[in-house]
């Protein structure tokens, strides 16, 4: 029981950390266009 839930939890770390990851490079690349968008306009 406990080795189950120790995974579960391990699981959702590693998930949570993906996607804290992926919300990082997707803002650079958000704040990143935005600038291109203004230089050229």
């Amino acid at each position: 029981m406990t080795f189950v839930k120790d995974n579960k939890m391990w699981l959702i770390k590693d998930v949570s950390v993906i996607l804290k990851s992926k919300g990082e490079f997707f803002w650079k690349g958000f704040i990143i266009g935005i600038g291109v968008t203004f230089l050229f306009h």
